[in-house]
């Protein structure tokens, strides 16, 4: 009988404990931040001081930095890693690149004009040391600026046999009288010719009632085949060209049938039995909503990999993952595909789970507001459809996590900004792997508040994974807090947050 307590005294040693809240920072508006850890004891937060969430006319967002100490607990005062006189540097991602020796960041650059938002530039710095205070100048990822005469070019597919059409109209007798659905745009051509273009042609069967695409510098000989041309849809190019993306084409050849993406591997076209059958040419992306989001990852090859999100006027959204494999030197922005549709999964967490094995966890700003859980097994490549899983709110839930490896435990900090309760889960490792949709735990109730509920997170020490959030206090004002969580419960550890 006296071993009993005992045990339990000693189970609830292994059960993780929650320090109280403690502010940094205020009186300005700081937010969408990125804790990364540089030695065993010290970590620089990264993050956008600004005047307010969208002050954008004048742009007021700048990307600034604090180191802190865990030794002493302590912080330094800030100072500022990039300031864009013309834009408002915002949304973070990154973090070491593949030799732990330089500090990688990426941010989006928007800006206000006659009152529309502009989200113009996706940029990335690498620092020249760990000190954070010295950086490279930027390099443009993605360039939401292109060329005014751009066009763009939509997809439709009929269901009966999954045909797809690719074309600048948006022709509503596709979907009233010929069975096609609009599946989304596509990319985006030259209405006419330029230097260096190409025509993209389009042709049809009409007995196979399935269409074929070419471009101009590989014609197709309509002799005996059935299909006839039936025009071009815009102009391409077949060699690389300044801003431009390469579009892969994928064919159903049992039925004759082209596809096109930005992405290698499509899970859309190939779960509709289409074969890539490599690059078509090259083409132009644009979005009305563009960015980057959280910490990086690195594969076992040395592959850094970030996610991003955008969203178009045509109600889809794009939740995908960009990957550097010279070190941050250049980045393939379409690369692996999680999401397109019109669920609103965004702002995707990676966890690195190994090996080979990445978990997104992504923020859900749609009924029935749960957060989505997306699954990798091949670095990345190709990802699972994400499944909606029990981190659940009332309004937007925007989930934070953080891959404990010790423990093979996950940590999520998730702000419900309909409840405005900022709350901490967790999972086991296996269990994310097996039942993604109901393996989530609530750990402890941390905070409350309604708007931004940005977070990041490092581990130090033996035990400790310290948790750096943003708290909105007024339009103006949004507070940096930190929590850590002791995941063996050492004695000793005081205000311990309330459980649920």
């Amino acid at each position: 009988m006296k071993r009993i307590p005992i045990l339990l005294f000693l189970l609830s040693l292994m059960q993780p404990s929650y320090s109280q809240q403690i502010e940094i920072e205020s009186n300005t508006y700081d937010s969408f931040g990125l804790f990364i850890k540089v030695s065993d004891d010290e970590a620089i937060y990264f993050f956008r001081q600004a005047s307010s969430h969208n002050t954008l006319h004048p742009p007021s967002g700048k990307i600034v930095a604090q180191k802190y100490t865990y030794s002493e607990n302590t912080w330094s005062t800030r100072w500022t890693v990039f300031n864009d006189p013309y834009f408002d540097d915002r949304n973070l991602s990154g973090g070491l690149n593949s030799t732990g020796d330089k500090i990688i960041l990426n941010f989006c650059q928007i800006k206000k004009v006659s009152g529309v938002i502009h989200f113009s530039f996706m940029k990335s710095i690498q620092s020249t040391d760990l000190s954070g205070t010295s950086w490279s100048s930027p390099t443009i990822i993605f360039d939401n600026t292109v060329n005014k005469e751009l066009i763009p070019i939509y997809e439709y597919q009929k269901l009966s046999n999954n045909d797809h059409i690719y074309t600048a109209k948006t022709d509503q007798a596709l979907t009233d009288s010929l069975g096609y659905v609009y599946v989304g745009q596509r990319f985006y051509g030259f209405k006419t010719a330029k230097d260096g273009s190409v025509p993209l042609y389009e042709h049809w069967n009409p007995s196979l009632q399935s269409h074929i695409y070419s471009i101009g510098t590989n014609p197709i000989n309509h002799q005996n085949t059935g299909y006839e041309r039936k025009g071009i849809v815009c102009y391409v190019f077949p060699e690389p060209v300044e801003n431009g993306f390469p579009v892969y084409h994928f064919l159903d050849d049992e039925k004759g049938m082209s596809g096109f993406s930005f992405f290698k591997n499509d899970p859309n076209l190939h779960d509709q039995g289409f074969k890539n059958t490599g690059l078509a040419f090259y083409a132009f992306a644009k979005f009305d909503h563009v960015g980057s989001f959280g910490k990086s990852v690195i594969t076992n090859q040395g592959d850094i990999i970030v996610g991003w999100y955008a969203k178009n006027r045509d109600s889809k959204n794009y939740c995908n993952t960009m990957r550097s494999t010279d070190n941050g030197q250049n980045w393939t922005f379409f690369d692996g595909k999680i999401n397109e549709g019109i669920n609103f999964y965004c702002e995707a967490n990676l966890n690195y789970l190994g090996p080979d094995t990445i978990v997104s966890v992504m923020r859900n700003n749609n009924l029935p507001y749960m957060a989505g859980v997306s699954l990798s097994v091949d670095d990345g490549q190709t990802w699972t459809a994400p499944t909606l899983s029990n981190i659940y709110g009332s309004n937007h839930i925007l989930p934070y996590t953080f891959y404990d490896d010790a423990t093979n435990k996950i940590y999520c900090c998730a702000l419900d900004r309909g409840s405005k309760a900022f709350t901490c889960y967790s999972t086991e490792k296996q269990q994310i792997l097996k039942r993604p949709r109901n393996c989530w735990h609530e750990e402890a109730f941390i905070d409350y508040f309604e708007m931004n509920g940005y977070a990041s997170a490092v581990k130090f020490a033996d035990s400790v994974i310290m948790f750096i959030y943003a708290k909105e206090v007024s339009p103006t004002s949004c507070d940096l807090f930190s929590f850590k969580i002791h995941t063996k419960s050492p004695s000793g550890v005081s205000d311990e947050l309330q459980k649920r």
